[in-house]
């Protein structure tokens, strides 16, 4: 008689939600810009916050005006978009880039 497999993975992060495809597609842009600049370039010393806000505010609005694909890559605007908020997401953990909002928390 076969028994299940166990596996004790209670309370761990459920990574298996994570959308395949949409990460593909960022994964993809990740890979354009590595080999258009330099792999993890976005990484060290890191961006302005507002020029990767500006970066995603024009992928989404490109998004919305109907172009789903960035006429230079190729590649899904929504991803592009994601690519520079995960970035800012990042920074927000490492501390790499510059805070140059007009207005932040606490002051």
């Amino acid at each position: 008689m076969e028994t299940a497999s166990i596996k004790a993975d209670t309370g761990k992060e459920p990574w298996d939600l994570l959308p395949v495809e949409a990460t593909a597609d960022v994964v993809a842009v990740l890979a354009y810009g590595a080999k258009k600049y330099a792999p993890r370039n976005w990484e060290s010393p890191g961006f302005m916050y507002l020029r990767l806000w500006a970066a995603a505010i024009r992928h989404l609005m490109a998004w919305r005006r109907g172009e789903t694909k960035d006429p230079e890559s190729g590649l899904n605007h929504l991803a592009h978009a994601a690519c520079s908020i995960l970035f800012l997401l990042q920074y927000s953990h490492t501390g790499k880039g510059t805070d140059d909002r007009t207005s932040q928390e606490g002051t």
